[in-house]
């Protein structure tokens, strides 16, 4: 069991601030073996980023899908926006209790995919 302070987890989510460049996208995938793509929301302009307050980050400027490629939404992953798209962090994906929380997980292709907010936190402890 740990139990970090509110100064600790706002000094790693700074860190991971960093880490976050304009261009990392953030790709929703399937369940399959292959993890097929079903749409991709990029971080765009200059990344904003409002906070960390109480170990809780707000990532904003994130641009819409506007041509999903359609699929069955599983989990999102995040990568970086150099040559080897380096995974940087996944999520859960579900309808009503993911990390990424969709109306419906099912998405149509030509589909429009828009992230509304995204917060990051830091967990407190165990």
């Amino acid at each position: 069991m740990y139990d970090m302070t509110d100064d600790i987890r706002n000094a790693m989510l700074t860190g991971l601030v960093g880490e976050i460049p304009t261009g990392t996208t953030i790709e929703f995938r399937d369940g399959t073996t292959a993890a097929a793509e079903v749409a991709t929301c990029t971080l765009t302009g200059t990344v904003t980023f409002t906070g960390p307050v109480a170990g809780v980050l707000t990532v904003g400027s994130i641009d819409q899908e506007d041509n999903a490629t359609g699929g069955t939404v599983d989990h999102a992953v995040f990568r970086l926006p150099d040559s080897t798209g380096t995974e940087i962090f996944s999520a859960t994906c579900a309808s009503g209790s993911g990390e990424f929380d969709f109306n419906s997980l099912v998405i149509a292709a030509a589909d429009a995919v828009e992230i509304t907010s995204l917060t990051i936190t830091m967990p407190a402890g165990t």
